[in-house]
């Protein structure tokens, strides 16, 4: 989740809201981890003083199978408990999923190299996708 300051904001005063906000998350109990990287703008890659990120993650599924512990509830507990942090805006939020790639990687294929290969070397689920069947080129 990142966070951020006023421009010109010091990296040690983003630091500390960066402290502030992974105390107050991890007292939550579906949390595992959590890793801290202040300068950096998940927004637009960039370095900057007055931006940061923190990477919270949760414990295995099966040991959060309790009300509450789901990641919506993690970062609603999030928000809440970030709000009165000051100095700084905390912006809980739960990134997309990371989707597969426009064609499979070549490891999966048989292949080392970035070339071609037999359709019935990629996986099942490749091969019987929507965007596949309609033969159309999606990558243009």
């Amino acid at each position: 989740m990142p966070y951020f300051l006023p421009d010109s904001a010091s990296l040690d005063r983003t630091g500390d809201v960066g402290r502030a906000a992974a105390e107050s998350i991890r007292k939550h109990p579906a949390v595992a981890n959590i890793s801290q990287v202040d300068g950096y703008s998940l927004i637009d890659s960039q370095n900057k003083t007055n931006f940061g990120v923190l990477f919270v993650s949760l414990k295995d599924y099966e040991q959060r199978k309790g009300p509450g512990l789901t990641a919506d509830d993690v970062i609603a507990a999030a928000r809440r408990d970030t709000a009165p942090i000051q100095g700084g805006l905390v912006v809980p939020v739960n990134p997309p999923a990371i989707r597969a790639w426009a064609s499979p990687p070549a490891s999966r294929c048989g292949s080392s190299r970035r070339e071609a290969a037999p359709t019935d070397s990629w996986p099942k689920w490749w091969r019987s996708s929507p965007r596949r069947a309609s033969g159309r080129n999606w990558r243009a």
